[in-house]
């Protein structure tokens, strides 16, 4: 059992779970290449197999305790410092990331799509978006319910969107309105 542990601790998976944690936490991105990812996952596993090393002479119970301490604490130490560093204006989160930390908030997130030549391609309540690396920036939309206005115009859309998204890869523009939970 010991030799299974001690396992565990070497191969760094402890770090691997560090950042898909803070990645669900939504405190860094997961929209990160693996260049920028896997020194993070690399230097959290390190740390914590080496306070996991230094707790050795208290006996494999301590030694668990210890590591698992020390990914607590490095977690929530790096949450907080990135989300003090995103208020201040620098964020590790792409555009479309930040797009839509209303929606991943709760409450309902209202798309009005349109080109970039002002065309309307469709408006829905967003059910579901691709917040993943290298995917297809793909969204689900439902239809609006009765008495969410449909903004069929740039200009309508523009007045009641709390926040737009332009994907110049695709040359569209995402009007976004978030209506809280009901």
């Amino acid at each position: 059992m010991e030799t299974i542990i001690q396992a565990l601790f070497v191969s760094g998976a402890l770090g691997y779970y560090s950042l898909n944690w803070l990645q669900n936490l939504v405190a860094y991105s997961s929209m990160m290449p693996a260049e920028h990812t896997t020194p993070v996952r690399v230097a959290f596993g390190v740390i914590i197999y080496f306070v996991f090393q230094l707790a050795r002479r208290w006996g494999l119970p301590i030694q668990i305790s210890a590591a698992l301490i020390t990914f607590f604490a490095l977690g929530y130490a790096v949450l907080i410092w990135m989300r003090h560093r995103n208020r201040r204006g620098r964020s590790d989160f792409t555009s479309w990331e930040q797009a839509f930390t209303l929606f991943d908030a709760g409450g309902y997130l209202q798309a009005d799509i349109f080109t970039f030549e002002g065309v309307h391609v469709a408006s829905g309540l967003v059910n579901n978006h691709n917040a993943l690396n290298s995917v297809p920036r793909d969204i689900a939309l439902m239809p609006l319910p009765a008495g969410y206005p449909e903004h069929t115009t740039t200009k309508a859309a523009s007045a009641a969107a709390q926040e737009i998204f332009l994907d110049t890869e695709n040359r569209l523009q995402y009007y976004f309105i978030f209506y809280g939970p009901k």
